[in-house]
């Protein structure tokens, strides 16, 4: 059964400063063919090595691929030109344990755009070129490596030639091998919309989390996040996103050693002026466990654009907001719970990529930013080196709230210990609540609306932690079901706002089919199917998705 989940938009955070970014390294992007940077990985030594497009001997463009040092130094370059010799563009890159290097973006064959990945040494050698051809324009968003070296990589297909859109995982050995293919096609409901998977990862068992957008029961994109087995059956799926007509996009992923994971992404309400870069922890059954955010009113061109875990399972996420015209790198650091611990928001860059680098001190960021240039001067990574952040005076959450499914007619008291703490805002469904300013929030029973998504931001003058989601869930009211005079069947109830209901039919009770699926606004729901020629009997149900 599919698992909808409603992430709350939680409240703007306060800047908190953190001990500033050193730089390393500055150096072009430009030169060696190479146009603008694509994607980017840094070892824990600090050496960079940029994916981008490029232009090589009056070619179409290529996968152009540098390596630099921490001092800026090319330690080398290579290009990568189809059999086409026509259009190539790298779309992701990933790095072994070893040092190995992929690339994986779409490239022109016989007729079509393919899938082509592409594995270099650490000494800049290829080893490795693997194309999948799935007989139409075939487009690669992402790729990740397995512990065994397994290479897997996704994208999608524009649906040319009157074929359903759909999506493609391609399974490599080390060797380069084609193992398996793994379709997530639309027409199975679990496609993904939009640019297709934005990012896949191995858990330590072997299955694949595949993470990306679909559209929402209304003007809406929502996060989706599917797990794989090894031979690329459907084991869980989370879907979430935020109040209605919000737009979530994930972009990065990263899974803890138990399974649980973290997705970051860019998010924002349809038709409303700022987004945010939000993170939310599941945990491993695919439940959503917490979230937080940074940004809001006046940010744009937001990205989230890496994720690390630590030994600890804290977390790590860069990401760059645009505020004014000046991009600045963001670096959030969250506990294993999702509280805030430390941030540093400074004007550097577009940020591309990092990497932990626990060798000269715990906790401690390589960090790469794309900075464009001037009028005819190809834009400049720049690396920098910054420092744990740590809490510093920021409150801590110690317990609650907890969400409760109430007897009807009961109320539900949500409350929260934390130390450090000066005030708390409530939040329901990701809108503060009227009044709410204390470290209890009463949820009365005689007013349905209550019901929802609670979470509560704890601050000082220091900054801000925000709790996990606590969600009150009230009794939902069924007022009529039955046949109607042209035999059609017809269910109406009183619900959740907020919450989405599927109404599904069945002639034996193992194959059902779902004829509506609504989200309750503020109405009765009325669902009907249509009258049909069906079996001896017919077996009916309503139930909500949450």
């Amino acid at each position: 059964m599919k698992t909808t989940l409603l992430l709350p938009l939680l409240a703007l955070l306060p800047l908190a400063s953190g001990a500033a970014s050193l730089p390393l390294a500055s150096f072009p992007a430009s030169g060696n063919g190479l146009d603008q940077p694509v994607a980017v990985v840094v070892d824990a030594a600090g050496n960079v090595v940029v994916t981008g497009v490029g232009h090589v001997l009056g070619r179409a463009t290529d996968f152009v691929t540098t390596k630099h040092g921490p001092n800026g130094a090319v330690l080398w370059t290579i290009a990568y030109n189809g059999p086409a010799s026509s259009h190539d563009e790298p779309k992701a890159i990933a790095q072994d344990a070893e040092g190995n290097v992929y690339v994986a973006g779409n490239s022109r064959g016989a007729k079509n755009n393919d899938y082509a990945t592409v594995k270099y040494s650490p000494q800049g050698k290829e080893l490795w070129t693997a194309r999948y051809d799935g007989g139409h324009n075939d487009v690669a968003t992402a790729i990740a490596v397995g512990p065994d070296g397994s290479v897997y990589v996704a994208g999608y297909n524009d649906g040319d030639g009157g074929r359903p859109e759909g999506h493609a995982i391609v399974k490599y050995s080390s060797a380069g091998a084609q193992v398996a293919v793994f379709g997530l096609g639309e027409e199975a409901g679990t496609g993904f919309d939009g640019a297709g998977p934005s990012a896949i990862k191995v858990d330590p068992v072997g299955n694949l989390l595949v993470a990306g957008a679909v559209a929402g029961l209304q003007e809406d994109f929502d996060l989706l996040v599917v797990k794989l087995d090894a031979k690329g059956g459907t084991i869980s799926e989370s879907r979430f996103g935020g109040v209605r007509n919000s737009q979530d996009f994930a972009s990065a992923l990263a899974v803890q050693p138990d399974g649980s994971f973290v997705v970051a992404g860019k998010g924002g309400a349809a038709g409303t002026a700022g987004s945010y870069l939000f993170v939310a922890g599941f945990d491993a059954a695919g439940q959503l466990s917490w979230a937080n955010r940074h940004g809001g009113p006046g940010d744009d061109a937001v990205r989230a654009v890496a994720l690390s875990i630590g030994a600890q399972g804290d977390v790590s996420v860069l990401g760059s907001i645009a505020r004014g015209g000046t991009e600045s790198l963001v670096v959030l650091k969250l506990d294993r719970q999702g509280n805030r611990v430390g941030l540093t928001d400074e004007p550097l860059g577009s940020a591309v990529a990092f990497a932990e680098s626990n060798a000269i001190a715990p906790g401690e960021l390589i960090t790469a930013t794309i900075k464009p240039g001037a009028a005819g001067v190809g834009p400049t990574i720049a690396t920098f080196r910054t420092p744990a952040a740590n809490a510093s005076g920021v409150p801590q959450i110690l317990s609650g709230p907890v969400g409760a499914s109430p007897s009807l007619g009961d109320d539900v008291r949500l409350s929260v210990q934390a130390t450090g703490a000066t005030g708390y805002r409530w939040f329901r469904d990701g809108v503060q609540v009227a009044g709410a300013d204390a470290s209890v929030l009463l949820v009365r029973a005689a007013q349905r609306s209550a019901g929802g998504d609670h979470t509560v931001e704890v601050f000082n003058q220091a900054g801000s932690v925000v709790s996990a989601v606590a969600r009150v869930s009230f009794d939902d009211k069924l007022i009529g079901a039955g046949f109607r005079a042209d035999n059609s069947f017809g269910f109406r109830l009183e619900g959740e706002p907020g919450r989405v209901y599927e109404f599904q039919s069945s002639d034996d009770l193992t194959l059902w089919s779902t004829f509506s699926l609504v989200r309750y606004v503020d109405k009765a729901i009325e669902a009907q199917e249509a009258s049909a020629t069906v079996g001896p009997r017919r077996y009916y149900r309503a139930r909500r998705l949450l």
